[in-house]
């Protein structure tokens, strides 16, 4: 009794360490971990946290991927705000040196002249007080004279200006109806700037332009970007402006597997359920159809989910629409009990035990777990119960451990 005892409180533990742990580390790429250590400078820069922007664009720098070349600008910037200049510079010199052709060398430029300009006087900080009164001053001169304040706007877009400065100053521009304003917010979107800039360019175009507008615009910086994070980001404004048409068009006809993806994600956001069956049926690349069926679960389509959970010749596949029907919530608890029963491979029995842990199912996770023969099985019930901790889960676990 006592060995058993302890074999079983193991068990728990082993369980309640794996919910600490996790498992997304393994689908961590080194592009993913770039986008985090940018996200983390950015957030930095924005609560004027210089040094560790300087650490965490650093960091995004030392990866190569398609950020690099903006996080050895927003490094610099970082320093040139500590007056750091000879660093800043140093930065720079790398951005050009590696990135001859980048979108960001107009920026490091003018950012140069300027470190260049100021060596050795004091860094110039700007409150956040000053920068809204600036953004509020221009607000109102944009409606009473555009010509005058839209070159002013666009020296807010460049030079010095932090990350939130220029994102803000884009949103007053997208507020804007003068075809003067209209006419800078595309140059951005179409690329008449840095990536950052364009990225936020799309999606407040996406936001402000008018529905029919928007599909046409939005279509014409996907036909001539090469850069799939532009891509990207033009594929979550089709969804921003409500334009399910292009995405389907895209989810099914874009070449490159991982962007048609994004598309199905953007559509079943959008709650296009139907399409993205049929999509389902037709779609070849296998990525593609974990995306599919990963959109139902968030979209709480049980019966897409059912079908392929059921029928699906290929194992991974069923197991995916398995784990979506846990995140589907507790209306498809019935189907995945019934897919317990009736599935015979190991593998995709443990992802029913998993979904139904997600669902935060107890009474059908206790109920296999009392009658599953199999070892391994009935051990993976237990981990999930021992993740649950709810009152009945609990119960169940000190069952097994005074027996």
């Amino acid at each position: 009794m006592t060995t058993h005892r302890r074999r079983t409180g193991m068990l728990v533990l082993l369980g309640l360490a794996l919910a600490a742990s996790g498992t997304a580390a393994a689908d961590e790429t080194p592009a993913r971990r770039q986008a985090e250590h940018y996200t983390a400078g950015t957030e930095a820069l924005d609560e004027r946290r210089y040094a560790r922007a300087v650490e965490a664009f650093a960091a995004a720098a030392r990866i190569a991927g398609p950020r690099q070349d903006g996080a050895l600008y927003w490094k610099a910037w970082a320093h040139s705000r500590q007056g750091q200049g000879a660093e800043a510079l140093q930065a720079l010199a790398e951005l050009q040196r590696a990135h001859p052709q980048s979108r960001w060398i107009g920026d490091a430029r003018a950012l140069e002249v300027e470190i260049r300009g100021t060596a050795g006087a004091a860094p110039r900080v700007e409150s956040e007080e000053d920068e809204e009164l600036k953004l509020l001053a221009l607000n109102s001169l944009i409606d009473a004279d555009p010509k005058t304040a839209l070159p002013l706007l666009r020296k807010l877009l460049t030079g010095r200006s932090s990350p939130q400065m220029r994102e803000r100053a884009l949103f007053v521009l997208s507020q804007q109806q003068a075809p003067e304003a209209r006419a800078m917010l595309r140059e951005i979107a179409t690329g008449g700037a840095n990536p950052d800039l364009q990225r936020d360019a799309i999606r407040f175009l996406a936001m402000h332009a008018g529905r029919k507008d928007a599909g046409a615009e939005l279509s014409a910086i996907y036909a001539q970007a090469r850069d799939p994070e532009i891509r990207q980001a033009v594929l979550e404004g089709f969804m921003l402006a409500g334009q399910r048409a292009p995405l389907l068009e895209l989810a099914r006809k874009e070449a490159d597997p991982g962007l048609r993806g994004i598309a199905v994600r953007q559509l079943g956001l959008m709650g296009a359920h139907a399409e993205l069956q049929a999509l389902y049926r037709s779609e070849t690349a296998i990525e593609v159809r974990e995306e599919i069926l990963q959109a139902f679960g968030i979209g709480g389509a049980i019966e897409p989910l059912a079908e392929a959970a059921r029928s699906d010749p290929n194992p991974e596949l069923r197991a995916v629409a398995i784990r979506s029907l846990g995140i589907a919530g507790r209306r498809g608890g019935p189907l995945l009990e019934a897919l317990y029963a009736s599935e015979r491979v190991a593998e995709v029995r443990t992802e029913v035990l998993r979904a139904l842990m997600i669902q935060q199912n107890d009474t059908a996770l206790i109920a296999i777990a009392r009658a599953e023969k199999d070892p391994a099985l009935k051990q993976e019930a237990v981990r999930a119960l021992g993740l649950l901790r709810t009152p009945a889960a609990r119960a169940y676990l000190l069952e097994l451990i005074e027996k």
